[in-house]
C-alpha cells in the first residue's frame, strides 16, 4: 500500500471514530472530511468538490438512534484517494466513493 493511500486512509479511519464509538460530533460529515483531506494532501480545490458532493447525498442520512446510514466519511476518503492518489478522474471517483461509503 502506498503512501498515497495508506496516510488518507488512516485519516479516515481515526476520523470515523467520531461516528458511534466516542463524541458524535459529526466531524465525519463529508463536507468536513473533503477538505481535511485536501489541505492535508495540498488539493483543497479537489477535496472540497467531492466533499461538497457527497455532502449533498447523505444530508438526511445522520447517525441518531438505531439509524446505521452509509458511511459518509468512507464515501469522501475513497473519492478522495481514487482522485488525488491515483489519478481517476473525477466523474468515476465520485460514483466509486458512494459505493464504498454503501459497502
Amino acid at each position: 500500500m502506498s503512501g498515497q493511500t495508506l496516510l488518507p486512509s488512516l485519516l479516515v479511519a481515526a476520523l470515523e471514530l467520531d461516528t458511534v464509538h466516542a463524541g458524535q460530533i459529526l466531524l465525519t460529515r463529508p463536507l468536513l472530511v473533503g477538505p481535511l483531506l485536501g489541505v492535508a494532501f495540498g488539493q483543497l480545490g479537489l477535496g472540497a468538490a467531492l466533499g461538497g458532493a457527497l455532502e449533498l447525498f447523505h444530508l438526511q442520512s445522520l447517525p441518531v438512534g438505531a439509524n446505521i446510514p452509509g458511511n459518509a466519511a468512507v464515501a469522501a476518503g475513497g473519492a478522495f484517494i481514487l482522485a488525488a492518489g491515483h489519478g481517476a478522474p473525477v466523474e468515476l471517483s465520485f460514483p466509486a466513493g458512494l459505493a464504498l461509503g454503501l459497502a
